[in-house]
């Protein structure tokens, strides 16, 4: 067994969950669907709360780290700041656009449409300023992307997705990417082989299993609210990272 729900509320989502390494997730929701609470075990503990009218986000805490960030918006529920460890403050102009932001520094706007961003001023160096040269498709997916002397290449199948990546560096080969739904093969020189298979649970994304060289490693994922990665653990249920 990997996945195997337990327990769904009336809005049909689960609320309780156990996973093959021995770890039970449960979810608790307030009375208007919001989620409060996600606990794994002892190793995941995540408290939110929401406004009631909008439904904005207006905390969340990690309890496990000792972790909370609060969210603030304006009348129009644009968020403009937040205050823990992601700290940061935004403004917009008059046509939405974000006119700053304490993180990457105040927006440029031009070129192609009045939406389009041409600049940044980076006062904290967050955005790398070494040139990338982007190409793109017929249908507008990226094709290559050429930073230096790296080059990475993307090619597409059936309904324009994602099969094969290459990337090179001075012209030689570093790896190669297959990509066929959940499944990705990589290749190194030397016969290098990684193949990665993310499993999907009734809730999402639930495990990787991984053969690196033949030697196999599962991993089982402990996702927060917006479904990115908060915790990882492994066949023991103990923290991989």
């Amino acid at each position: 067994m990997i996945w195997q729900g337990s327990a769904v509320n009336e809005y049909g989502i689960f609320t309780q969950s156990a996973l093959g390494n021995s770890l039970t997730t449960s979810k608790a929701f307030d009375c208007l669907g919001s989620l409060k609470n996600i606990r794994t075990g002892t190793i995941q503990n995540l408290l939110y709360s929401f406004d009631e009218r909008s439904g904005n986000m207006l905390s969340s805490k990690d309890n496990n780290r000792n972790l909370m960030d609060v969210y603030v918006y304006d009348n129009l529920n644009r968020l403009t700041g937040v205050s823990g460890p992601g700290s940061m403050t935004m403004t917009y102009a008059a046509n939405g656009n974000i006119s700053s932001n304490t993180l990457v520094g105040n927006y440029t706007y031009g070129g192609s449409g009045p939406h389009a961003v041409t600049s940044v001023t980076n006062p904290g160096g967050l955005i790398s300023t070494t040139t990338q040269r982007v190409t793109y498709t017929s249908f507008n997916k990226a094709d290559s992307i050429i930073q230096a002397n790296l080059v990475y290449t993307v090619a597409y199948g059936k309904d324009d997705q994602r099969t094969i990546s290459k990337l090179f560096d001075n012209g030689t080969l570093q790896k190669t990417v297959y990509y066929i739904g959940d499944y990705e093969k990589e290749v190194k020189p030397g016969n290098h082989i990684r193949q990665i298979h993310y499993i999907i649970g009734g809730d999402g994304l639930t495990a990787i299993f991984v053969r690196n060289d033949g030697v196999d490693t599962m991993y089982y994922v402990h996702p927060d609210y917006l479904g990115s990665l908060n915790v990882i653990t492994n066949q023991s249920g103990s923290i991989s990272c």
